[in-house]
C-alpha cells in the first residue's frame, strides 16, 4: 500500500505541474512558469513520491529502539560482529546508516577502540540510506514494476554481504587492532506505545524532510538554469549548459550503460541522494520518458553504481569532523567509486556478454 501510495503520487504529479505551467502561461513569461513548475514544483513534487517510504523506515527503526530490542540486537550479533572486527555495538551504527549515514558516522562514538571506530565510519556509507534506497525503490517501481521489491532486496543484501566481507579483511589488514571484551546493560523489554513511535518517527522524518525538501529545491532550482541556459536554447537540449555538460560525460558511463542524464544526476546526488530523482525528472520530464531512455539493464546498472559511490557531502563532512583526517576522507570517496565502478562494469559487461536484457 505504502509504495502504491507513492507510485498514484509520482504518476500524477507531472500532470499536475504540467496543467500549472499551462494556466501560469497566460499571464507571466514563459520562463517563469517553467522555472516554477518544471524546477521547484517538480522538486517538490519528488521529495513527496519518497515521504511514503521514509516514514515507513523511521517507524520500523523507532518501534525497534522504543522497545528494546536494539541493544538486544547488539548483544546477538556479537559473535558475528566480532568476526568482522567490530563489537556487538558495531550492529547499531550500521542499521542506522539505513536511515542516514551522518547520525550513524556519529554513533560510532560508542565504540571505545579506536581501530574499530575507523573502521565502522569506512563501512558506513556502503549501508544506502534512506535516500538512496528511495531512489532505489522509484527505479525499480518504473523497470521491474511485476517484481520491485525482489530488485530492491537484491541491492540491500549486496550491500550487507559487502560490508562484511570488507569488514573482515578490512580488520586483518588496514584497521587491525585487540579485541575487546564486550560488556552490555540491557534494558527490560516493554510495548512501544503508538503515541511514543509516531512522535519519533515524526520528528525524524520531520528533520530528514526538511532537509532533504531544501536541498532538493534548491538542486532542483540549479538544474533547471543550466537546462535552460543560455537563453534562446531549447529546454534540456544539446546546445544548453547541461547538455554541454551530458556530451563532455557521456564517454565515461558508456562502459557502465550510464546515459548521459544519469551520469549527470549522479553527478548531483554528490551534494545529496536525495536529488537524483528530481534530476531525473527535470531531465527526462516523466516516468514514461526514463523509461524510454533506459533499458532494465541499464538501470539496474544505474543502481548498482549508486549503491556504492561517494557519499553525500554531509557524510563527508561528518567523516571528516569525526576523524580530523584529510586522508581518511579520501580514502572513503575512492572505497565508494572503486567499488562503484567495479560491481556496475562487471554487472553491465557480463549482461551483454551473455544476453541477459538485451
Amino acid at each position: 500500500m505504502i509504495f502504491n501510495g507513492k507510485d498514484v503520487a509520482s504518476g500524477h504529479i507531472p500532470g499536475l505541474v504540467d496543467l500549472s505551467y499551462n494556466w501560469m502561461l497566460t499571464f507571466m513569461p514563459d520562463w517563469l512558469s517553467s522555472f516554477i513548475n518544471h524546477g521547484m514544483l517538480r522538486g517538490l513534487g519528488a521529495v513527496l513520491t519518497f515521504t511514503p517510504v521514509i516514514m515507513l523506515l523511521f517507524l520500523i527503526l523507532s518501534f525497534l529502539e522504543d522497545s528494546g530490542y536494539l541493544a538486544r540486537v547488539a548483544f546477538l550479533m556479537d559473535s558475528i560482529m566480532k568476526k568482522m572486527g567490530l563489537e556487538g555495538r558495531g550492529i547499531i551504527p550500521l542499521m542506522l546508516g539505513f536511515g542516514c549515514n551522518v547520525p550513524a558516522v556519529m554513533a560510532t562514538r560508542t565504540l571505545k577502540d579506536e581501530n574499530e571506530r575507523k573502521l565502522s565510519i569506512a563501512l558506513n556509507p556502503l549501508i544506502p540510506c534512506g535516500a538512496r534506497i528511495q531512489v532505489f525503490a522509484f527505479l525499480s517501481g518504473i523497470f521491474f514494476p511485476s517484481n520491485p521489491a525482489l530488485v530492491l532486496w537484491s541491492l540491500l543484501i549486496l550491500s550487507m554481504v559487502v560490508v562484511f566481507v570488507l569488514g573482515y579483511i578490512y580488520s586483518k589488514t588496514i584497521f587491525r587492532g585487540k579485541s575487546e571484551p564486550f560488556v552490555l546493560e540491557l534494558p527490560p523489554y516493554r510495548m512501544p506505545t503508538m503515541k511514543g513511535i509516531s512522535i519519533h518517527m515524526w520528528e525524524k522524518s520531520e528533520g530528514f524532510l526538511r532537509k532533504a525538501g531544501t536541498i532538493i529545491v534548491g538542486a532542483a532550482a540549479i538544474i533547471w538554469a543550466l537546462a535552460a541556459l543560455p537563453w534562446g536554447v531549447e529546454y534540456g537540449s544539446p546546445d544548453s549548459y547541461i547538455g554541454m555538460f551530458a556530451q563532455w560525460i557521456a564517454p565515461i558511463g558508456t562502459a557502465f550503460g550510464l546515459t548521459p542524464e544519469a551520469m549527470i544526476s549522479l553527478f548531483f546526488g554528490f551534494f545529496a541522494k536525495e536529488v537524483v530523482i528530481d534530476s531525473l525528472y527535470v531531465l527526462y520530464g516523466n516516468k514514461g520518458a526514463i523509461l524510454a531512455a533506459m533499458t532494465p539493464l541499464q538501470a539496474y546498472s544505474f543502481m548498482l553504481f549508486m549503491l556504492f559511490y561517494t557519499p553525500c557531502v554531509a557524510t563527508l563532512t561528518t567523516i571528516y569532523n569525526e576523524t580530523k583526517s584529510k586522508k581518511f576522507t579520501l580514502f572513503v570517496i575512492l572505497e565508494g567509486l572503486v567499488l562503484a565502478a567495479m560491481f556496475s562494469f562487471t554487472f553491465y559487461t557480463l549482461a551483454n556478454l551473455l544476453g541477459v536484457g538485451v
